[in-house]
């Protein structure tokens, strides 16, 4: 069966999408060990893995309402942890740079 969500949610959707997309290159810019962050970055796997698996159900899902209120709240989690990562690395950043400088 074929899903069919509105284009305003599709807009939502490709908005957060972007989001998400810059969030991570700015990540990704960031000079920064992955372990010393790795319950963030586990974090964002699983996320990604249930979107992954919620995205092999959408031709199984009836309602277009739910299905769009679920992709949200998938790029909203995503959006605040990278935020929390971001900010997390600066901190750690100016810890560094206080540290260099005494």
């Amino acid at each position: 069966m074929l899903v069919v969500v509105s284009f305003p949610d599709l807009l939502l959707v490709a908005n957060y999408q972007q989001e998400v997309e810059a969030l991570q290159n700015q990540v990704q810019s960031k000079k920064i060990n992955p372990s010393e962050y790795a319950i963030l970055f586990e974090e964002l796997d699983y996320i990604e893995e249930v979107e992954g698996e919620f995205r092999s159900d959408i031709p199984l899902v009836n309602d277009k309402e739910r299905l769009a209120e679920i992709l949200v709240d998938t790029y909203e989690k995503k959006i605040k942890l990278l935020e929390r990562l971001l900010e997390q690395i600066e901190r750690d950043e100016r810890r560094e740079q206080q540290f260099k400088e005494l």
